[in-house]
């Protein structure tokens, strides 16, 4: 099974209609998914010190967004900061990925990542969207 702890943030474009989305996933050794033969997601999430606001099972595809208030982000490595070859330290990576209304402007990178990425882009789209309507809908603005 694949474990993807990420964060998100999104900003819109003062111009056109583009949408720039930053997105942090912790990987292996930066080049692959966290992978694990078996175990509970949020226990071994909970024994890496990672805390969780919300948890969406996809297969055999875990994605986990991170609650980056109670996770101590700085204590974790980015990928960049691994020894050449290290295949198994978990770490940081990020992606910016850009959209252009509901078409991807800049395409997700080809690999494992390309349909994480999107999975994700996906997922905080539709959340932000349906924030958006139950606001409304509840008086809000």
């Amino acid at each position: 099974m694949y474990i993807v702890p990420y964060t998100y943030r999104g900003s819109i474009s003062p111009v056109g209609n583009h949408v720039y989305h930053t997105i942090d996933l912790l990987v292996q050794g930066g080049t692959a998914l966290w992978e694990e033969e078996r175990g509970d997601v949020p226990t071994l999430l909970a024994s890496n010190d990672i805390f969780i606001e919300d948890l969406d099972p996809v297969g055999q595809t875990t994605y986990a967004k991170v609650d980056t208030q109670k996770t101590h982000m700085a204590s974790m490595y980015r990928w960049t900061e691994l020894p050449l070859g290290d295949k198994d330290t978990l770490s940081w990576r990020r992606f910016n990925y850009i959209t252009e209304g509901a078409v991807a402007w800049l395409p997700a990178p080809s690999g494992p990542f390309g349909p994480v990425l999107e999975h994700i882009v996906t997922r905080e789209r539709l959340k932000a969207s349906h924030d958006r309507t139950i606001g409304k809908s509840h008086g809000g603005s």
